[in-house]
């Protein structure tokens, strides 16, 4: 199950055109000898022009992919490399995963990772968490309410938003344990990957009630 959101609107564009035209603006009126304040101007400048390139970099030439995929099967033993794989809980093992749509492998066996590329690169994996870390899950803006307290408890949380808009309305919320500690995530909404990741974090819900 892959996710690879799109540009829908032309904010980026729209943002870098208005961030040239001022840095353009201050650097003409830094040039006038009988205008005060010519090196602020220029240093004013300056930081409209990194802004731009932040805009142009972050918002035009990078993307993200989103994926639910099967987890890298877990490394033997040093001193049993010829034991069988002990298949896990879902009864298949991770080969026979690997070949199956991810619905019909157990959440134990899935993961949900974030890839970034820059231009034309190769993708890198800049988020990865198991699925059975997901803690919860919410729609933006239709559960803001909900996710607002739920995100008032839990304001010392670091955020990561992978969007490649600028401007987003629809959203996925989580908050997720990880190697380095809980966090939240946001990401741009895919209904089929948001009712799966909704489903799994009911799913790991119930299951720390038994």
């Amino acid at each position: 199950m892959t996710f690879e959101p799109k540009q829908k609107n032309k904010v980026p564009e729209i943002a870098v055109l208005c961030l040239f035209i001022s840095a353009g603006v201050a650097f003409a009126f830094s040039a006038v000898e009988l205008i005060p304040g010519q090196g602020f101007l220029q240093l004013l400048a300056m930081v409209l022009l990194c802004a731009m390139l932040f805009v142009f970099i972050r918002y035009k030439m990078t993307a993200f992919r989103y994926s639910i995929r099967v987890s890298q099967k877990p490394k033997s033993s040093l001193h049993h490399e010829d034991d069988e794989e002990t298949v896990p809980e879902g009864g298949i093992s991770y080969d026979e995963a690997a070949k199956l749509p991810v619905t019909a492998v157990p959440p134990e066996m899935l993961e949900l990772t974030v890839d970034r590329r820059q231009g034309k690169g190769e993708w890198v994996t800049e988020c990865l968490i198991k699925l059975t870390d997901i803690e919860c899950c919410y729609s933006l803006p239709e559960e803001k309410e909900a996710w607002e307290e739920v995100s008032a408890k839990e304001r010392r949380l670091v955020k990561y938003k992978y969007f490649r808009n600028m401007s987003v309305s629809d959203q996925i919320a989580i908050i997720s344990s990880t190697p380095a500690g809980r966090v939240k995530i946001y990401l741009e909404k895919d209904g089929k990957l948001f009712s799966y990741l909704r489903a799994v974090a009911a799913y790991n819900k119930d299951g720390k009630k038994q």
